[in-house]
């Protein structure tokens, strides 16, 4: 018995119309052969194989940087389509003489698509209301729940912001959305604070220096394009001047600084 016939033996008949009407779908419905069904595996096998071997063959073909990251922004689209093309070929072929059970197919198909897409689309409807009403805009400093940094750049379901202490984030518009968005100006200045430390005895200077500015730098609240500035004073000590996001963390980042000396071995 072939597929047709184990999906005609499946479906209800109701009353003797009906079963004559089965009969006659059953009489008509061309039978699927294991040979056949064995085409449809080796259809779907050979798809895999193709795109596996594009995956591993893509990065050798030599092409620009740009044209490259488009290719690989365009990749996974290809394949959706590949395979969503495969689904629906395989259930109108295997189910071409079962009209209503291949729309049911066809149907929870689109569904489970529908599903699949729900977050990709949530995401860009998100962003199109966050930009349109201009709730945030590049260059503000915001703190979205535990991540606080500027925003870099904006694009179609993500915005991307560069934490205080250098990091990248990628945070989905619905994150956004969800959270309290606190919002500081761009034209907001850091805050400069300057102060004086003792060289550690027996540390060489220039590892004294490199601590300080290693030290300011992985500071959560100093700006990473901000060097802390080092000059030297008349009682063989330092002074620093950093710049916080700030004012209320000034005294953070100098103890920071101080901890970092105060680790060097003497």
């Amino acid at each position: 018995m072939g597929v047709h016939g184990l999906l005609a033996a499946a479906e209800p008949s109701v009353g003797p119309a009906a079963g004559l009407l089965d009969a006659i779908e059953v009489a008509d419905a061309p039978s699927i052969s294991p040979l056949e069904l064995l085409f449809v595996f080796l259809g779907g096998v050979a798809l895999y194989l193709f795109v596996r071997v594009v995956r591993w063959g893509f990065p050798l073909v030599p092409m620009t940087r740009e044209r490259r990251a488009r290719w690989a922004r365009i990749g996974p689209i290809g394949e959706v389509v590949l395979w969503l093309t495969y689904l629906v070929s395989v259930i109108a072929w295997t189910l071409s003489g079962y009209p209503s059970v291949r729309l049911v197919a066809l149907g929870f198909l689109v569904l489970v698509l529908i599903v699949a897409v729900f977050a990709v689309i949530r995401d860009y409807l998100s962003g199109v209301v966050l930009r349109t009403e201009g709730a945030v805009r590049i260059g503000d400093v915001v703190r979205v729940g535990e991540v606080e940094g500027r925003v870099a750049r904006f694009r179609a379901r993500v915005v991307e912001i560069d934490m205080l202490h250098g990091d990248r984030v990628v945070l989905p518009y619905r994150e956004l959305g969800r959270e309290a968005i606190v919002r500081r100006s761009r034209q907001r200045a850091a805050v400069r604070h300057t102060f004086a430390v003792p060289v550690p005895a027996g540390a060489p200077v220039e590892v004294v220096r490199d601590a300080i500015r290693r030290a300011a730098l992985l500071c959560h609240w100093v700006p990473p394009s901000q060097d802390p500035t080092i000059a030297p004073l008349a009682d063989g000590g330092l002074e620093v001047t950093i710049h916080a996001m700030t004012d209320v963390r000034t005294a953070d980042v100098e103890r920071v600084v101080r901890a970092a000396l105060a680790a060097l071995p003497g």
